[in-house]
């Protein structure tokens, strides 16, 4: 992988993927607050330094592939993150191949991908919240 990030280097910079179905599912149950603080708080407990938040409004019509390509396209552009955070696999997308194109193409540009959920971060312990259900 081209721009992927060497082992001997530490990612510093994050970026917050939230990614919903409609507007509703947005606003229901401060969905989209409640991805964002799990995010932060997982850059902060890792030392990193939190960017900012891409909230995308998913579904057919904003497939992974194309929310990829606009992630690689801010990298190469600003240059502001290392690491994409996600708080589960299933937000990037729900059609594992879609998901692996978007992941490949975003290791491609040196970014790391980061699901939450599959390296073992339990959900309670990212949120003071005892009834944080996000991602499925």
């Amino acid at each position: 992988m081209k721009g992927a990030l060497m082992s001997n280097q530490i990612p510093q910079r994050c970026l917050g993927y939230v990614r919903t179905a409609t507007e509703a599912q947005a606003t229901c149950h401060n969905l989209v607050q409640r991805q964002e603080e799990r995010l932060r708080d997982y850059a902060e407990q890792q030392g990193m330094t939190y960017v900012g938040t891409t909230i995308v409004e998913g579904g057919k019509q904003h497939p992974a592939t194309a929310a990829a390509a606009e992630l690689v396209q801010r990298k190469n552009g600003q240059n502001d993150f290392d690491v994409l955070l996600i708080v589960s696999r299933d937000r990037l997308s729900r059609n594992w191949g879609e998901a692996t194109h978007a992941v490949l193409a975003l290791e491609d540009a040196g970014v790391l991908v980061v699901a939450l959920d599959d390296a073992g971060v339990p959900q309670a312990a990212a949120s003071a919240s005892s009834d944080l259900r996000v991602g499925g």
